[in-house]
């Protein structure tokens, strides 16, 4: 009985989907502390105290760094969401395609961690080589 092998049985397809999910986690918790630190950087500019009649030592209003970073984080959360999908995508043969591209997108225009570039390289470079050989 013949098995198909799937993308993550061949050594380059293994080491693709791998880094890519680590770049998808890396994206995951650098997201998680841009969320956290507009937070705490909003609390902390508001708790500074302002006497009646003088200028605020720091002009921006802290609901500014709270929007601020809050989109960053949450741009950032979703790339790395679709970075972790597509890793998980790049472990079947029949998506390996489609996965990489996502992996190797997200990971330029989110948090660009060089873990999900070389992963989604490594999972096209992977899938045209199965291609050649089918050829």
């Amino acid at each position: 009985m013949a098995s198909s092998k799937t993308a993550s049985e061949t050594g380059l397809g293994k080491a693709a989907w791998i880094l890519s999910l680590i770049g998808g986690i890396l994206g995951l918790m650098m997201s998680l502390f841009f969320i956290f630190f507009g937070f705490f950087l909003g609390a902390v500019i508001a708790s500074i105290p302002v006497e009646a009649g003088e200028m605020p030592a720091n002009p921006m209003p802290p609901d500014f760094f709270l929007v601020l970073f809050g989109f960053i984080g949450v741009y950032l959360l979703a790339t790395a969401g679709l970075t972790i999908l597509g890793s998980v995508w790049m472990r079947d043969s029949a998506k390996q395609m489609k996965g990489s591209i996502i992996v190797l997108v997200c990971s330029l225009l989110g948090g660009g961690t060089i873990f999900g570039l070389v992963g989604g390289i490594l999972g096209l470079v992977d899938h045209s080589q199965k291609n050649e050989k089918k050829r």
